[in-house]
Parts: structure tokens; C-alpha cells; sequence
């Protein structure tokens, strides 16, 4: 059975909201939405029975005082499976839209999003890691091959006070002996 496609205008009503908050909320929430409300640029918007759900989530959660971070992390946390409304459908429609999942596609693929953006912060943060461990490493060694040179230096100095100390003038090595 077909699935049931809203226009802007349906959806934005069904949900109870303005054409513009729809926008708003498309725009702020788009990992949320089916590709058919966030399709390419010049392609019409379209919105699913889920989309509309969701557009109606984001309303009742914000008019209950919820900032948009606070709404997307109740998406992230499954809170929309939890919400009970669903758009008016017309006679015979509905049914398809109940599942035995126990999670939906949608749902996977915002996981595998967050899952995604949080393995690269982590292989970004390796790799400066890695970076950081490099020029610290270079620093040690500039550091020891100082301290050789130094070191060298301290042991002349060293021996020519030792020479120094142990000088005789020519008089007394002629004599002393």
C-alpha cells in the first residue's frame, strides 16, 4: 500500500503549526526528516505521515517550554516513538503505518548519523593526538641533542681548568723535578 504524501500546506495544518514554523523546523531538524521533506535544492517538498508526526512532536515539545537542543535530544532519545498522535488519515488509511519494529528505519539511520559525526570527532581527535605526540617528540629529541652539546661544552671547560690548575711556570718545571 502506497504511503500517504502531504503537501507543505496539508502537513503544516495537520500539524497545527504555520507553513513557516514547518520550514523552521525542517531547516533546524533536517537529520529527523524523510528525504522527501528535505529533498535536493529545486526538488518540490513533500512530507510523509512520519514527517507530519514529527513536525507535531517538535511543536508540542517547544510549546511546552523545550529549547531545540532539549527537542533533539529527546529525538535522539526515542521520545518521538513514545508520542501518541498521529494525523487524521482518511478512511482505510493507518494501518501501514503501525509496526511490530522495534525500531524504525528512520530511527536507525539517525543513529548511524550521530554514530558517523561522533567517529570522525574521535578520529579528528587522534589525529591531532598524533600530531601533538610527533612535536613533542621532535621537541625531546632537539632537547637531548642540547643537552649533549652542553654537556660536551662543561666537559672542555673542565678539562682546560684542570690543565689550568695543573700549570707550572716554565721556571718551576724546570726546577721542581
Amino acid at each position: 500500500m502506497a504511503t500517504k504524501i502531504y503537501s507543505p500546506s496539508e502537513a503544516a495544518k495537520l500539524a497545527g503549526i504555520s507553513a513557516s514554523s514547518a520550514r523552521g523546523y525542517v531547516k533546524r531538524y533536517t537529520d529527523y526528516f524523510s528525504s522527501e521533506a528535505t529533498p535536493p535544492k529545486g526538488q518540490p517538498r513533500a512530507f510523509t505521515v512520519e514527517d507530519v508526526r514529527l513536525l507535531r512532536f517538535i511543536s508540542q515539545a517547544t510549546r511546552d517550554g523545550a529549547t531545540h537542543n532539549e527537542v533533539a535530544q529527546r529525538l535522539v532519545a526515542g521520545e518521538l516513538d513514545a508520542f501518541d498522535w498521529w494525523p487524521e488519515l482518511e478512511e482505510g488509511e493507518g494501518q501501514e503505518q503501525q509496526t511490530t519494529a522495534l525500531t524504525t528505519m528512520h530511527q536507525l539511520q539517525l543513529v548511524a548519523r550521530l554514530f558517523d559525526r561522533q567517529v570522525d570527532e574521535y578520529r579528528l581527535r587522534d589525529e591531532e593526538g598524533r600530531q601533538r605526540e610527533q612535536d613533542l617528540t621532535r621537541q625531546l629529541l632537539d632537547a637531548r641533542q642540547q643537552i649533549g652539546k652542553l654537556e660536551g661544552q662543561l666537559e672542555e671547560m673542565n678539562r682546560q681548568e684542570d690543565e689550568n690548575d695543573n700549570y707550572q711556570p716554565w721556571w718551576r718545571r724546570l726546577f721542581s723535578g
